[in-house]
């Protein structure tokens, strides 16, 4: 048996706006059949009217929208920073670390440090933390900025930086090598960056030194020198030596 196939016709229905003078027709013929006046408004005048208030209304709405917008964000225009400073341990003697870390999720716009109007640089860790290395003792003042401009201080006194220049203990000549003993309270002596100057401009290196005792040797010498002996934390000694 032959089978049967179903066969579906598809009919598809065109939408259309009938024409201005269609539509005006129309709404003459409505009038006529309920036997009212026609209207004095043409029908492109009432179009335009009420796409007028439809954009009206869009635009009322928008406003709305946005007034209701910045209505919640307007607290946060008034929110205030919160951070904390805390000093690092463990960090390398006579150059303190100090950590800023913030709170909160509002946008950072600067965090600054400074001590007697001397600003220290900032780095930026990540994730809202700051490391701050101030180079001279005194009373920081840390300022942390928001994007809403709202900001915050805080004091903190640094104490903990090595500004003391290494001394001298006594010296003395064997013939013509000079013995030097020196000593640092703070960050010790840098050995390998000691040099001294003949009064000619000759640069001289001490041939030994022992860091137990803080013997310092210079050999050859044969003339006045300018000796400079620094600590770790770069303050320099300078020693004017002349030979009796």
């Amino acid at each position: 048996m032959a089978s049967k196939k179903n066969y579906r016709k598809e009919y598809r229905i065109r939408e259309h706006e009938p024409s201005m003078e269609t539509a005006n027709q129309m709404l003459t013929n409505i009038f006529e059949e309920l036997k009212l006046e026609p209207s004095s408004v043409p029908l492109e005048v009432m179009l335009s009217y009420v796409k007028y208030r439809r954009e009206r209304y869009k635009l009322q709405r928008a406003v709305l929208v946005l007034i209701l917008c910045l209505f919640v964000l307007l607290p946060l225009q008034f929110v205030a920073p919160r951070f904390t400073v805390t000093q690092l341990s463990g960090t390398e003697s006579g150059i303190p670390t100090y950590i800023v870390k913030l709170k909160g999720p509002m946008p950072v716009a600067s965090v600054t440090a400074s001590i007697d109007g001397s600003l220290f640089p900032v780095t930026d860790l990540g994730d809202h933390v700051y490391s701050i290395q101030p180079s001279q003792n005194g009373t920081m003042t840390v300022r942390v900025t928001l994007s809403n401009h709202q900001y915050r201080t805080t004091s903190l006194e640094v104490s903990s930086i090595d500004t003391i220049t290494p001394y001298l203990v006594s010296s003395s000549m064997d013939g013509d090598s000079l013995h030097l003993f020196v000593a640092d309270d703070e960050t010790g002596i840098d050995y390998n960056h000691i040099y001294a100057e003949t009064l000619d401009g000759t640069t001289m290196y001490p041939s030994s030194w022992n860091i137990g005792s803080g013997e310092i040797v210079f050999d050859e010498v044969t003339d006045a020198l300018n000796v400079y002996i620094p600590d770790e934390r770069g303050n320099y000694l300078h020693l004017v030596l002349t030979l009796k």
